[in-house]
């Protein structure tokens, strides 16, 4: 019977974790967080980290029947910019996957560096910021550089 109990209790458990009653999906995006969600949507922009000179650039948070999806970009500025446009996969309190386009035009080299595909932005200790985990550029003329992409609450 004990065992039974905690069968159960376990199983109750693992379905909370897996779907939580507090999750919502807006097409392709699982919401686990509304504060978070709150946070993102009154974003204060989005940087690359080494146009130190430049303001943030502006970041859009629409609800779409695809999903929440991000679109936006900074610069112009003295040849460098970054846009990025996706959507959101997940979201939780700390972190979020984004699925789309990052591209970053550097005046050193000679392409854009363009990077498509599945990235983890995220909270790291007090930080007023979502970080992109996937740094390194990897792009001809820019494979040894390092790409600090922030999302500003």
């Amino acid at each position: 019977m004990i065992i039974r109990t905690l069968f159960s209790v376990a199983l109750i458990v693992l379905c909370q974790t897996a779907n939580p009653a507090w999750a919502r999906t807006i097409g392709e995006t699982n919401i686990l967080n509304e504060g978070a969600f709150k946070r993102l949507k009154a974003n204060k922009g989005v940087k690359l980290q080494w146009l130190w000179e430049a303001k943030p650039g502006t970041l859009t948070v629409a609800e779409t029947p695809d999903g929440v999806t991000l679109k936006g970009g900074q610069g112009p500025h003295q040849g460098d910019e970054l846009t990025i446009d996706g959507v959101v996969l997940n979201l939780d309190a700390r972190n979020f996957t984004f699925r789309g386009k990052i591209v970053i035009v550097d005046n050193e080299t000679a392409s854009p560096c363009v990077r498509d595909g599945v990235y983890t932005f995220r909270i790291t200790g007090s930080r007023k910021f979502w970080r992109m985990k996937e740094q390194i550029a990897g792009c001809e003329g820019r494979a040894d550089l390092t790409d600090y992409v922030d999302i500003l609450f």
